[in-house]
This record gives structure tokens, C-alpha cells and sequence, in this order.
């Protein structure tokens, strides 16, 4: 037995304090929104620290190596957040460090389990509390949708044309092939949408807001299930929905965020499956991940996830287990297979097509080239670093370069993987974050670290997570078993997470240049313009040619969907001949010039000298994107030189 003054906790919890403020006194100099943050989470456990303590030993040992562990990976988080790779191997050091307390606490230590009481809690209280996490959820990812993201990528674009295509009457397809080349169950939900609410971004961007939400309620009937604890599964769906990183996926008419949702409900079914030998369950879970195949090619893990982890179940447990349960597993998979049989026998009619995407951008093609698997190393490193150190550098899927979590989860989902790999928790959950987070690693590597295609690894994030803050409860309780106090940790640890995340996408992501220069500036300025200006004027715009390849048709379809149902922009050619018919209820014709169209800019000045000019200028770079050209139908001349790409007026 050991016994603890409350004098010498209260002075560890200053000493903590005064550690935290050491970034502001000698380092960054300004009082930043992560030390308030710190500070709030410290002072929740202020109310630990009032009372003597007698414990047991072993009780001891195993929470002061738990605490030490997370104190290990907090430092090299903070390490990597000065973003020097001078730092970085000190960081991870660092982590290393934090894994060695952690299999020595296992190792040495035998704790004993907390009794689990997390389940008491009213019905109508719990429902109370998921619907108010639930509506927090669907109000951060329709906030502010209008400018956040500042514009419409070529992607969501071509879903929106590909979209209402289908409204049109196209054949049914189980796969878009053209440019998509994706499978077609997120374009069907969209239809739906876009029936109701027009062809117009916000109609297909509600289909991946709605999956946002409802993944964040997957999770935490999930999280419930699986961990039996209401608290921890309130606090893990508040996390997810606070996520920046499921707030990106969320709010674009991108398919990744089915894929989440999706998974989630396999996993839920598949552990009901395991745990209550119900072929119902069996059954449901197949159909779900039959259903997948049809969302992001992230869902093609899926299969692979539950087959791994049935084996391993099947060698650790022996006959009894494969006797009472293969019965079952034999049903996912031959539901799932049965579900998907669609989508197979596509694959096979259409091989090259079906697979074109994934050839493209295969790391394989780097290993080829090379002639060594430094392409593969240097992914694999790039992605295991992404969570604390450097995330995705694309602006239209990360806030530019930042750590892919906050530093909070940083800490607790290293401390939650580390556990896990010591034996603490269900290995089932190693099998996911390895498979999901292999979709990155496994194309390109120059695109490294991939925030998108590794989208199915965000729910494991939180799992960890939520793995070190269950350890995090259980060292509390040593000290003091008060619900009360450890329910006051929580609200701190969750609500200043999520204040970061908040902070990162609606303050910091809409201001960061790589946010508006990755969403298509010019392409988005001229789109938005043409819509505005084509009910008085016929608008011309220049091809481009002399922009980057594949940018004058990324721009055309930006403009197409975003003007859908009505005029657009018709490209000058050497020939262009407008007619009465044409300029009808039209004050004359607009022609928009690209900045490095010489020719095009020295014609039309010379041409029509009289037209009103007006720039449009990137808001980052303050360079002319382009030059609007309005010019009065009385101004238009006749057409006198054919060989010239300019507009002229035949009677």
C-alpha cells in the first residue's frame, strides 16, 4: 500500500502547468488557442489533487506508467509541432519511449478491470445526448457552405453532371465509367437530391453531409457496443463529429464519406454476428458490405479486414469457435458476394476500365520505374507520420500540411495504438487501421500522405482514441473513483478537441492560400461570372491554350454543372458569327481574355477599343486570372478577316 499526499499531486499538477506554458515563455512567444486548451484539460483534474490517497502498489505502478506513457507521446507531439525535421527524430524517440512504458506497464502489471457502470444512464437522458451531438454535427457541416470550401472542384463537377444525367434518363449503371470511373450508388442518392433541389453544389453535397451524420451515429452504436460504456461512446461520436478531418469529407461531393458510414455499420453487425451467433446479424452484415463495394474503393479493404480477423479468431480460439461460427461467417461472405454480383460481373465484362483508376494510381508504377521499393518505404513513412506530424498537403483535403488529428487526439491515439499492440484491446482494431491505412500507402507516392483515399481510417482514429481515454479513466480512478470527476475529464478532453478542429476548418482552412488554390480559382471566378452575366450577354471565353493541359477542360466542366440549365460560355474559334436570332434580348457579348492570351488581348483591343475592360484577380496571388471584355451589340463589326479568332456580327 502506498499512500500519496494530496500536497505532492497538487504540486505535480502545477509542475504540468508551468511545462505547458514553456512554449509561450521561451519558444512561439504568444498565447495560443492549444496552451487554453491545455490549461482547461489540466484543470479538470485539479479536483484529483484534494485529498490523500492510499492505493496498492500494482494499482500504482500500472496508472504512473500509463500517465508517464501519455506524458511520452504528448512531448513528441509537441516536438512535432514546431515542424522541424531536425525535431523529428527526437519525436520519435519519443513515441518509441511512450511504447516501452506501455509494454512494460502490460508486462509487469496486472490492473485490475474497472467495473463497468458506463451503461447506467436513462434512456431518454442517452437519447437526449445523441441528438444534441447529432444536430451539432449536421449544423458544422452545413455552416457557412456557401464559402467553405471557396469553390466547386473538377470532381464534384463531373459527379454533378454525371448526376443528372442519370435525372435524364441514362440507362442504369452500376459503374460511371468516362471520366468518373467509380461505381454509381453516390450519384443515385445524389438524384434525389438534385430532383428536389436543382442541379447546384449544395444538392450534392447534402448526400455526403447526411453520411457525415449518420456515420457519426453508426459510431456511436458502435463505440457502445463494443466498449459497453454510454459515456465513452457520447464522447467518441462528439469527437468524430468534430473531426476536421471528417468535416473535409463531409461538406464535398466526394464518395469517401459513404465508405464510412458503411464500414461502420459492417463492423457493428459483423461484432453483433460474433457475439450473439445470429444469422440475422450474419446476414445484415453481408448485405452492408455487398453495399460498400458500390461507395469508394477504400470499401474494397473491407472483405479483407473481416477475413483476417476470422482467421486469427479461428487459430487463438481454436474448434469450438470455427464449430460455432462458420456457419455465419460463411453467410457474410456469400451474402456480400451475392450483393455485389452486379458490380463483379461489370468488372469482368469491362476489366480495363473497371480497374483504369487504380492502375493509374498504383504505387506499382513508381516501383516499376524505379526499380526499388524506396517509393513504398517513403509512402509508408509519409503516412505513419500524417496523424502528428505533417498531414496531406492538398488543400481540398486537409488544412494545408497540418497534422491530420489535433494534438490532443495526436497524444491519446498514439497512447491508444501502443495499448492495443501491448494487448489491451481487440487486435481487430490493428487489422483496420493497417488495411484502411494501406489504401494511401499503396498509390502514388508522390501525392503522400493521402487524406482521401486513407478516408476509412478516421473511425479507427477515434477508436484508439478512445482506447487511451478509457486507460486515462481507469488511472483517474485510483485516485479518486468519483463518476462526477471523471465525467468533468471527459467534457474537457472532448470539448477542447473539438474547439481545436472547429478552429482549424472554419477560421484557419477558409484563410490558408493552399485552401483557395486548390479549389479552381480562375475555373470557379469565370463559372460564377457566367452565370451572373448570361441572361444579358453571350459570353466567349479564349480555349486557353496556353494554359497547363488539362486545365481549359477541368475549367469547361466546372462551368457546365455549375450553369446547368442555363447559358454558358461558348469557346472563341477562328470563325465565331453571331446573328440576330442569337443576340436577341441580349445587351451585346462579353469576352473573357486569360491574362497570357496575347493575341487574343492585342485582336479584340484593336478591334474594339470602345469595350469596357474589367480584371479579375486571384485574391492570393493578385494576379489577372482573366480580362472581361463587354462589348455593346452596336460595337460588333462585320466580318472582315476570317483567319482571326474574333467575334463578328453577320446580318
Amino acid at each position: 500500500m502506498i499512500k500519496i499526499k494530496s500536497i505532492y499531486l497538487s504540486l505535480a499538477l502545477a509542475l504540468a502547468i508551468i511545462i505547458s506554458s514553456a512554449d509561450m515563455l521561451f519558444f512561439r512567444g504568444g498565447f495560443s488557442l492549444g496552451l487554453v486548451m491545455v490549461y482547461i484539460i489540466l484543470l479538470s483534474l485539479a479536483p484529483y489533487t484534494l485529498h490523500d490517497i492510499k492505493i496498492e502498489k500494482k494499482e500504482w505502478a500500472s496508472a504512473y506508467l500509463f500517465i508517464a506513457a501519455v506524458a511520452a507521446v504528448s512531448a513528441a507531439g509537441y516536438l512535432f509541432s514546431f515542424h522541424d525535421s531536425r525535431l523529428l527524430p527526437y519525436g520519435i524517440i519519443l513515441m518509441a519511449a511512450g511504447l516501452a512504458l506501455i509494454i512494460i506497464r502490460a508486462v509487469s502489471t496486472h490492473p485490475a478491470e474497472a467495473e463497468n457502470d458506463g451503461l447506467n444512464m436513462g434512456r431518454w437522458r442517452e437519447i437526449a445526448w445523441l441528438f444534441v451531438i447529432l444536430a451539432l454535427a449536421f449544423v458544422i457541416r452545413i455552416y457557412r457552405h456557401d464559402s467553405i470550401p471557396p469553390g466547386v472542384w473538377f470532381d464534384e463537377a463531373q459527379n454533378g453532371l454525371e448526376t443528372m444525367a442519370i435525372i435524364k434518363g441514362t440507362p442504369f449503371q452500376v459503374f460511371i465509367p468516362r471520366l468518373t470511373m467509380m461505381p454509381a450508388m453516390y450519384f443515385y442518392i445524389a438524384s434525389f437530391f438534385t430532383s428536389v433541389l436543382g442541379a447546384n453544389i449544395f444538392a450534392m453535397r447534402l448526400v455526403s453531409v447526411i453520411a457525415g451524420v449518420l456515420s457519426v451515429a453508426a459510431f456511436y452504436f458502435f463505440i457502445r457496443a463494443v466498449f459497453k460504456d454510454i459515456r465513452l461512446a457520447l464522447a467518441g461520436a462528439a469527437m468524430l463529429a468534430m473531426s476536421r478531418w471528417h468535416i473535409t469529407f463531409s461538406r464535398v461531393a466526394f464518395l469517401g464519406i459513404l465508405t464510412v458510414l458503411l464500414e461502420l455499420a459492417c463492423f457493428y453487425f459483423y461484432y453483433k454476428t460474433l457475439s450473439k451467433k445470429s444469422p440475422l446479424y450474419a446476414l445484415i452484415t453481408g448485405l452492408v458490405m455487398g453495399l460498400s463495394f458500390y461507395s469508394f474503393s477504400a470499401a474494397n479493404f473491407i472483405p479483407v479486414i473481416l477475413a483476417v480477423h476470422s482467421g486469427i479468431l479461428i487459430i487463438r480460439r481454436g474448434r469450438n469457435f470455427f464449430r460455432e461460427n462458420l456457419k455465419n461467417i460463411a453467410l457474410i461472405f456469400g451474402v456480400a458476394l451475392v450483393a455485389a454480383t452486379p458490380l463483379l460481373t461489370y468488372a469482368l465484362r469491362n476489366p480495363e476500365m473497371f480497374s483504369r483508376r487504380m492502375n493509374e494510381v498504383s504505387i506499382m508504377n513508381e516501383i516499376k520505374t524505379e526499380k526499388s521499393i524506396s517509393p513504398l518505404v517513403n509512402s509508408l513513412k509519409e503516412h505513419l507520420l500524417m496523424f502528428n506530424y505533417e498531414g496531406d498537403y492538398n488543400g481540398r483535403h486537409n488544412l494545408y500540411k497540418k497534422p491530420m488529428v489535433d494534438f490532443i487526439a495526436g497524444a491519446l491515439l498514439a497512447a491508444g495504438v501502443f495499448l492495443t499492440l501491448a494487448g489491451s484491446a481487440d487486435i481487430f482494431y490493428l487489422i483496420w487501421f493497417a488495411a484502411m491505412l494501406s489504401a494511401g500507402i499503396l498509390t502514388l507516392s508522390i501525392e503522400a500522405p493521402q487524406a482521401y483515399r486513407t478516408i476509412a481510417v478516421i473511425p479507427c482514429v477515434y477508436i484508439f482514441v478512445l482506447i487511451a481515454l478509457k486507460e486515462a479513466l481507469r488511472a483517474l480512478k485510483v485516485i479518486n473513483p468519483s463518476k462526477i470527476l471523471s465525467t468533468i475529464f471527459i467534457i474537457a478532453v472532448v470539448s477542447c478537441a473539438g474547439a481545436v478542429n472547429i478552429y482549424q476548418y472554419f477560421v484557419l482552412y477558409p484563410a490558408e492560400k493552399a485552401t483557395y488554390l486548390s479549389f479552381s480559382p480562375e475555373a470557379n471566378a469565370i463559372a460564377e461570372f457566367t452565370k451572373k452575366n448570361s441572361g444579358d450577354y453571350l459570353i466567349y471565353s479564349s480555349t486557353g491554350k496556353e494554359l497547363y493541359g488539362f486545365y481549359p477542360f477541368e475549367q469547361k466542366v466546372i462551368c457546365d454543372f455549375v450553369n446547368y440549365g442555363r447559358d454558358g460560355y461558348m469557346y472563341m474559334t477562328d470563325d465565331n458569327m453571331v446573328d440576330k436570332k442569337l443576340l436577341a434580348g441580349k445587351k451585346g457579348i462579353i469576352a473573357l481574355i486569360r491574362a497570357n492570351d496575347a493575341v487574343e488581348k492585342y485582336l479584340i483591343n484593336k478591334m474594339y477599343p470602345a469595350a469596357v475592360k474589367k480584371e479579375f484577380r486571384n485574391r492570393v496571388t493578385d494576379e489577372v486570372m482573366f480580362v472581361c471584355y463587354y462589348i455593346d451589340a452596336s460595337m460588333l463589326k462585320n466580318k472582315t478577316d476570317a483567319s482571326k479568332p474574333m467575334i463578328f456580327y453577320t446580318r
